[in-house]
């Protein structure tokens, strides 16, 4: 089993995090707390293939650094992704919203951390690597530059 397939790590967190959220808002009652779990599971397996294929994104723009790769990176999807769990849990009328995302948050910026980090060169344009999208080359990923330029008229 390999931590860092998407598939792996959006069925674990679906079942943790939603786990998780059942436990903390159990005080709010079966019902309330069973609607948190499956907003927080739900939520949880969304995001993780959206993170990916975010930070797949930002990692291939060109930057400056990869210093500067790396924690756009991180922090660029990692935010889009905590306001939708936010207004995803406010609109569900989530008993505990910040115990019940605080956990999941603090090693979800860990693991955006650690896969930019890992994947920093992988998808940069200047390394002329592989697309953001398995299989493709970049002349043909979808948002990330092409290494053939523009076309030349003979």
């Amino acid at each position: 089993m390999n931590l860092w397939d998407w598939r792996v790590t959006a069925a674990l967190g679906a079942l943790g995090w939603g786990s998780w959220a059942l436990v903390v808002n159990w005080e709010a009652g079966w019902a309330s707390a069973t609607v948190s779990a499956v907003v927080q599971g739900t939520v949880s397996l969304c995001s993780i293939s959206f993170l990916l294929l975010l930070a797949n994104q930002v990692l291939g723009r060109p930057w400056r650094s990869p210093g500067i790769r790396v924690v756009a990176g991180t922090l660029v999807p990692y935010g889009v992704l905590l306001t939708v769990v936010v207004t995803a849990h406010m609109i569900a009328h989530t008993h505990n919203i910040f115990l019940t995302i605080a956990p999941s948050a603090t090693i979800g910026i860990v693991y955006s951390a650690i896969y930019a980090y890992k994947n920093r060169e992988k998808y940069a344009p200047e390394a002329g690597a592989r697309g953001a999208v398995v299989g493709t080359d970049r002349a043909t990923a979808p948002g990330l530059p092409s290494e053939r330029g523009p076309k030349r008229r003979v």
